[in-house]
Parts: structure tokens; C-alpha cells; sequence
């Protein structure tokens, strides 16, 4: 009995060592990692606003890691063939994945057999929260939202909306709800190819990110109607919110998140939301967010996986109130 003692208490002992051996051992790692570049997969086109946030952020970490992080841009499907390859990745630390209202509580929703959930993710960092901007092209004949219903209800089928993403979608969808006119959805790849047929009038309206609408209003090619959202922005002083245009309970508003695969280990993830959040908290990375009318948000992994699972409850209420259930 005494021998069996001492060979438990010695096996106890044993895999105390083991336990702290390991947990040392994945100390160092974190300490260390990262220890080659990272790849940063972008579920949409080169150009738009979730590209050029993410760069910025990109640009931050690398110098803070002192490792590149690759953008890597996967574009169509909704965002979904993008999320879905950072879904699939190792879950190693070297590869993340951006995520956006589309992609991660909309899509789930509205498109049947996208074959993944928002828990297939493991949140890393909060980047950024912003309204979106109800634009219209120069070249249609109205200036204000009344304008526009009022042509849409003299002129049906005749005004259409570019779409490049769940959330603009049921945007759209939930307009024609709220408005009581016919507006017809034309699909594109990215942000990038919409502005082009935006300019041209081959599209009369977009929900676009601030960032992306930017150089075009400031051009003159594109004129802002409202901003999807029940407050004006700073950045857009002199633009009404949606509801003062006359739409009431109507809110279409996005957030740039960063996520990894499951199972990445949660001493990189905290790393990297440690080093995401003191970049964040930079004057040079301050400025550029808010010049893009991004709304910068520091918070700790669980309170961005709340936060996610929240917008997931309101989006799946919108996708019902539109009929866009997957069918």
C-alpha cells in the first residue's frame, strides 16, 4: 500500500510537470508567434470598404508583430466562398479572416445550403461599426429620398439598386417594404464594379459604405439621400439619417470584425486582439477609420462574439419581415 502510495503521488508528480511543461511551452509559443507572415482573407473584391479597412489594420499589425499580413482577396458568393475557405483554414494562427453584417449574421439566414453557421468562427477583434449611405446616381433625375419614391411610383421597374452583398440586399428588399415602390436588384461582384455602373446611371441606387462612396461624392458622380442608420454621421454633416427622409424603422447598418478558424489557439487569439486594440488606439489609425466614417470599437473576444450573436437575432428577424428565407 505504501509502494502504491508513492508511485501515485510520483505519478501525480509527473503529470504536474507534463501540465506545466506544456503550459510554458504554449506561453513561449504565443510570445513568440507570430513567426512567419499571416494571411488576412477578404471575402470581397480589391477596392471596397472591408478591403480598404482591412489594409489599414493590416498595415498596423504587421508593423506591431514585425510580420506581413497578406490580404487576400476571395470575391463573390455573397462573401461566402471567402468565409468559407477561413472557415476550412488550419487553425494554426496564420490564417484570419475579415467578417462583415453580410457574412456573418445575414447569410446564415438567406442563403439555403451556405453550409455555415456564425459559431464556425472564432472572434478575434472588433474593427470597426458604421451606417451605411443610400446613394444615387448623378445622372438620375432625383435629389432627395421623397424624390426618388416619388419617381419610383410614376416610373415602375425603372429604378434599380446595385448589390454586392446580403446586407444591401435585404436593405433593398426591406426599402421597397417601408417605401411601397418596385426596386429591382442588379447583382455584382464588389463594391468596386457597382460605383462603375453608379456613375454611369446604368444603376440608379447603392447602399454603400462611407469609404467607398467618398471619392464619388466629392466628384460629384454620386449624390448622397440618407444615411441608413436613425442618427446622422459627423462625417456626412449635411445628410439626413433615413428616418428624417421619411422612412421610419428602417436601419441597415454594418461592422468589420476580424475572425479565425476554430481551435486556433486562444493565446494567439488573445494576442491578437491585445496588439488589434492598441493598433486601434493609434492617432495614424484613429484618423484613417473615422475619415472613413467608421466608428472604432476596442472590445475583448467576448464581447464581440455577443455582439455577433445579437446582430444575428435582429438580421434573422429582418430576412422573415422581407420573405427572404431561404427557399
Amino acid at each position: 500500500m505504501f509502494t502504491y502510495s508513492i508511485r501515485r503521488t510520483i505519478g501525480h508528480a509527473a503529470l504536474g510537470c507534463a501540465a506545466l511543461l506544456l503550459s510554458l511551452t504554449g506561453n513561449a509559443a504565443a510570445q513568440e508567434y507570430p513567426t512567419k507572415p499571416i494571411k488576412v482573407v477578404v471575402p470581397f473584391a480589391a477596392g471596397g470598404g472591408t478591403d480598404v479597412i482591412a489594409r489599414i489594420w493590416g498595415d498596423a499589425m504587421s508593423a506591431r508583430l514585425k510580420q506581413r499580413l497578406i490580404i487576400e482577396n476571395q470575391a463573390g458568393g455573397n462573401g461566402a466562398p471567402g468565409t468559407i475557405a477561413g472557415i476550412k483554414a488550419n487553425p494554426d494562427g496564420y490564417t484570419l479572416v475579415m467578417g462583415v453584417a453580410s457574412t456573418m449574421a445575414i447569410n446564415p439566414h438567406m442563403l439555403k445550403g451556405i453550409g455555415y453557421q456564425a459559431t464556425d468562427l472564432q472572434p478575434v477583434a472588433m474593427l470597426a461599426f458604421s451606417p451605411w449611405l443610400m446613394a444615387a446616381s448623378a445622372k438620375m433625375p432625383f435629389k432627395t429620398v421623397p424624390e426618388m419614391i416619388a419617381y419610383a411610383k410614376a416610373n415602375p421597374g425603372q429604378v434599380t439598386m446595385g448589390s454586392w452583398t446580403a446586407t444591401g440586399e435585404i436593405g433593398r428588399k426591406a426599402l421597397v417594404l417601408r417605401a411601397g415602390i418596385d426596386i429591382l436588384s442588379v447583382p455584382y461582384a464588389g463594391s468596386a464594379a457597382a460605383m462603375t455602373d453608379l456613375v454611369a446611371g446604368r444603376a440608379a441606387l447603392a447602399l454603400l459604405d462611407i469609404s467607398a462612396a467618398l471619392p464619388f461624392l466629392q466628384s460629384g458622380d454620386v449624390r448622397a439621400l440618407a444615411m441608413t442608420s436613425s442618427q446622422r454621421t459627423s462625417l456626412l454633416p449635411d445628410v439626413p439619417s433615413i428616418a428624417e427622409a421619411g422612412i421610419k424603422d428602417y436601419e441597415v447598418t454594418s461592422f468589420v470584425a476580424v475572425f479565425a478558424p476554430l481551435r486556433t489557439p486562444k493565446d494567439m487569439v488573445d494576442k491578437l486582439n491585445r496588439e488589434t486594440n492598441a493598433a486601434l488606439a493609434t492617432p495614424e489609425v484613429s484618423k484613417k477609420f473615422v475619415d472613413l466614417g467608421a466608428e472604432i470599437l476596442a472590445w475583448d473576444t467576448a464581447k464581440l462574439a455577443q455582439f455577433v450573436a445579437d446582430e444575428n437575432r435582429r438580421w434573422s428577424l429582418m430576412v422573415k419581415e422581407t420573405g427572404s428565407e431561404p427557399k
